[in-house]
């Protein structure tokens, strides 16, 4: 079955929370523009439109990569939108994008409308969509909470809804700098995906008494022959 999808990176809420007054105070700026809901604040990696998504899973998890800290940037306007720029220090970003648009390109069809990456969030959009175009005005400087450390990726499937589209995250991958290692969330890694939308993580059995009576034998027998040696 084929659904709209896009890989997006995801906001942590302090930024989305900045990254939406900023929209708000465009628009109280300019009635003509209609600022997007926080909840739907991201940076577009790949738009795919209709394709299946098992399919966009498969050909995105194995490309994941860590990503490093990036920064909110420049507030500029492009044609129907205006948008946050996101500075990507690191190259991470530009490189993770890279990776996952060759693998879709290759196992998907995927036409990659966009190979020079423009990393932005979009805030706010033009009343009577492509209609109207944007006002020009003079770049405004980064919003609140400019610095921050991305934590995954995800595979969005996007509804049309009155007041603008939902997007629904389907799958999320972890991208984090700490995924390189084991960390405290379970020791889950780069490109190992957190719980799918729907779905519970998984947990391990409890420590019974019976297994750690086990262990504690274990342990006592190992000292006894080291003391012994």
């Amino acid at each position: 079955m084929s659904e709209r999808l896009f890989v997006a990176l995801e906001l942590p809420a302090a930024v989305r929370a900045a990254l939406a007054a900023r929209g708000e105070e465009l628009v109280a700026a300019d009635a003509g523009l209609r600022a997007v809901r926080g909840e739907s604040l991201h940076v577009t990696l790949c738009f795919l439109g209709d394709a299946d998504p098992d399919l966009v899973r498969r050909l995105v998890a194995p490309e994941i990569r860590p990503v490093g800290a990036l920064e909110l940037a420049t507030t500029r306007r492009r044609a129907h939108v205006v948008a946050v720029e996101v500075a990507d220090p690191s190259g991470s970003l530009t490189a993770l994008r890279a990776r996952i648009a060759a693998a879709l390109v290759a196992g998907a069809g995927y036409v990659d409308d966009h190979p020079r990456f423009w990393a932005h969030v979009t805030v706010a959009r033009a009343r009577g969509g492509a209609t109207r175009r944007v006002d020009p005005f003079r770049p405004l400087p980064a919003p609140a909470a400019a610095e921050f450390r991305p934590e995954a990726v995800a595979l969005y499937r996007s509804r049309l809804a009155p007041g603008g589209s939902r997007y629904e995250p389907l799958e999320r991958w972890k991208v984090g700098a700490r995924s390189l290692r084991h960390d405290e969330t379970g020791g889950r890694h780069a490109g190992e995906p957190v719980a799918r939308s729907g779905s519970s993580p998984r947990r391990r059995p409890a420590l019974t008494s019976w297994h750690a009576s086990v262990r504690l034998s274990r342990r006592s027998r190992v000292a006894t022959v080291k003391a012994s040696a």
